[in-house]
């Protein structure tokens, strides 16, 4: 697996982070997210932010072609200290039919695992160990590249 780089204030960000008592789906947000670019054809190491905007230049495929797609899918822990994932080769594999389509780049597996694994990983103790409860993950994958053409 590649290198993950680990932004030095993620610690911090998880520490100073309260989960409220009353959570709703997709109401609270991590204070962790992962980021993987491609350029030049090639996939880089991932990197474990913490939360933040993404800026984007005003030209971008996403804007001017929708080329964007999604996976969801959650991390539980119920009757496990550990979280665990359902099925996540089957988001993988999603994902990349979508980029196909999409004409955009597959994603490694192995780059997709370690995103969901360090993330889940990371955000363990936020994770409430009730049924009914879970992080929800989702990864995206957006068009990026500055051009109409």
């Amino acid at each position: 697996m590649e290198q993950l780089n680990i932004h030095p204030e993620l610690n911090t960000e998880l520490l100073n982070f309260k989960l409220p008592e009353k959570l709703g789906f997709g109401n609270i947000m991590a204070p962790v997210m992962f980021k993987a670019d491609y350029n030049n054809g090639n996939w880089e190491s991932g990197q474990l932010l913490p939360y933040a905007a993404i800026s984007l230049d005003p030209a971008s495929k996403v804007f001017h072609f929708a080329q964007i797609l999604f996976e969801g899918l959650k991390a539980y822990k119920v009757e496990t200290v550990h979280p665990v994932l359902f099925r996540p080769e089957e988001n993988w594999q999603r994902l990349n039919r979508s980029a196909q389509r999409m004409l955009m780049p597959e994603l490694p597996q192995k780059l997709f695992m370690q995103a969901l694994c360090s993330v889940t990983a990371f955000c363990q103790d936020l994770i409430p160990a009730k049924p009914l409860h879970s992080l929800y993950l989702r990864p995206f994958m957006i068009g990026t590249q500055a051009s109409l053409s």
